[in-house]
């Protein structure tokens, strides 16, 4: 088959569901910085905005959310694409559009690390991983909430831990007697 039949261009698209390539380069930086990451097949990752969707689940809301890739599709989009995905990262880009980029760079290490060292999704007990909610608290995704940036962090979770209530964020600010 010649090659040039074997591409497919689409010059305008307004569906639902882009194709968004963003994604890709920070999770990269993501999966050098972070050790539990490290594992993570990047290339392997089609990244996807739905851009009507609300994800919501029960009435939670979803940010993002990472599957698996049927073999059967994996071998179409192959096909067309002369690459291979096996998994698919779709962003909810109406739940988001209030995020500032750092909270988008927590959404993507968020479904990042739920793949597993085997390829299948890892079991968690509470909805934050444990270095996001002690260091950036359970809240890192509300409207004007300011957090540390992911990647010029360098995958250091005590820098980028976040002053608490009755914590003071430097020791000149504490009270002199």
């Amino acid at each position: 088959m010649p090659e040039a039949s074997r591409l497919v261009v689409i010059d305008e698209w307004s569906g639902k569901y882009q194709i968004n390539e963003v994604y890709r380069d920070p999770a990269m930086k993501l999966v050098k910085q972070f050790q539990d990451l490290q594992y993570v097949p990047v290339e392997a990752i089609l990244f996807v905005d739905n851009i009507d969707g609300s994800g919501k689940n029960k009435d939670k809301v979803k940010y993002a959310e990472i599957r698996k890739i049927s073999e059967k599709w994996q071998d179409l989009i192959k096909q067309m694409t002369g690459r291979t995905f096996c998994y698919m990262l779709e962003f909810y880009k109406k739940n988001m559009e209030d995020m500032t980029w750092s909270q988008v760079l927590m959404v993507l290490y968020r479904e990042l690390r739920k793949i597993g060292p085997d390829g299948d999704f890892k079991a968690y007990a509470i909805e934050e991983w444990p270095e996001i909610f002690y260091s950036i608290g359970e809240d890192w995704h509300g409207k004007n909430r300011i957090i540390s940036n992911l990647i010029e962090a360098r995958g250091d979770w005590d820098n980028m831990r976040q002053p608490r209530l009755f914590e003071p964020v430097d020791s000149s600010l504490r009270r002199v007697k």
